[in-house]
């Protein structure tokens, strides 16, 4: 687990980042699936995106995207499932690697959650610092 002192996201960022986690879980348990999803904001309007590629072309799919965004859009989060360590067990999750203009890194964010009923079994934690894919 990374250490939280290293979550320098400014507040707009950590709450954007919750919102899209939720809409990654909202997805999961209204479908049972979660295609890999972007979503971004440009001058306050929310925009999402599904990734429908194979899972070995996500980040590229994802960093290609992040690039044709408007020079407007200021945040950006691509939402997925995964399965992460926490403790000495691999959890289902959502995860939130995410990014905001003018930062040096992004970060990762991640919330489990049961996979049989597709109900959140933590709050949101950090994972780490990620690829800031927003760089223009």
């Amino acid at each position: 687990m990374a250490d939280e002192d290293d979550f320098d996201a400014t507040p707009e960022l950590q709450e954007f980042i919750v919102l899209s986690i939720g809409m990654g879980l909202d997805n999961l348990q209204k479908e049972h699936s979660l295609v890999p999803m972007l979503v971004s904001v440009e001058n306050d309007q929310y925009a999402i995106g599904a990734l429908a590629v194979d899972a070995d072309q996500v980040m590229t799919a994802a960093a290609n995207h992040v690039a044709s965004l408007p020079t407007a859009t200021n945040r950006y989060a691509l939402v997925f499932t995964g399965r992460i360590g926490v403790g000495d067990d691999l959890s289902h999750a959502v995860i939130a690697q995410a990014g905001e203009r003018g930062a040096l890194h992004g970060h990762t964010i991640f919330q489990t959650y049961d996979p049989n009923t597709f109900v959140a079994t933590s709050e949101p934690q950090y994972a780490g610092h990620a690829d800031q894919l927003l760089r223009r």
